[in-house]
């Protein structure tokens, strides 16, 4: 006890206000306020935890890379792929189609800007153009990828890759589909080597 509360206490005593075993009522009001501040941080933090799954969701949905792309590489002429190869192309390829689908759902081309270059960037950024015009935007999910390398150059430098996408299309019009297909359709992707790493230069159905 300080002495200032002891001096209460004992002026308290002297005029007869202070029971046997008692404390000055100045001791019990500052003990109240740790007890008042201790509730207030408990329930802080509970509020803190209650939220957390919530926030880390949302990182998880903003940050997170997509799965990758498995690609058959035993085909791949005429030379075999490295490992670290393999698994660089695997993780541009499976973000280029993440980045295309994010650029046609909005309508911004300059989410092509990442993974694609060249003859692929100009052809979807037209694409966005005419959907702009025409008030729409596209949807693409791709259920599934049967992807193999079937060309890796001599320098290391560019790469093809023949791939059958389970691809839904949904056309959206005010946010509102208003076509939607799915079908099995064969894609060919040329990659090359741009600014020391792995760019997507075509990406186009395959003739048949």
């Amino acid at each position: 006890m300080s002495l200032k509360l002891a001096a209460m206490f004992n002026e308290e005593k002297k005029d007869g206000r202070v029971r046997a075993g008692s404390q000055p009522a100045a001791y019990h009001a500052g003990a109240a306020k740790p007890t008042l501040h201790k509730i207030i941080f408990l329930l802080g933090l509970a509020l803190v935890l209650s939220a957390a799954p919530l926030l880390l969701h949302a990182f998880a949905d903003n940050s997170a890379p997509p799965p990758a792309i498995t690609i058959n590489t035993s085909a791949a002429q005429p030379r075999p792929l490295e490992d670290a190869t393999t698994q660089s192309v695997a993780r541009v390829y499976s973000q280029a189609w993440t980045d295309l689908d994010r650029a046609l759902t909005r309508n911004d081309a300059s989410a092509l800007n990442a993974a694609f270059v060249g003859f692929a960037n100009a052809r979807y950024a037209a694409q966005i153009k005419q959907q702009l015009k025409a008030g729409m935007t596209v949807h693409l999910i791709a259920h599934s990828h049967n992807a193999s390398a079937v060309f890796y150059g001599i320098e290391g430098a560019s790469l093809e890759i023949r791939d059958d996408v389970q691809l839904e299309r949904q056309v959206l019009a005010k946010g509102k589909i208003i076509a939607s297909e799915t079908k099995t359709i064969p894609f060919v992707a040329i990659l090359t080597v741009v600014d020391n790493g792995w760019k997507v230069r075509v990406l186009e159905e395959a003739q048949q």
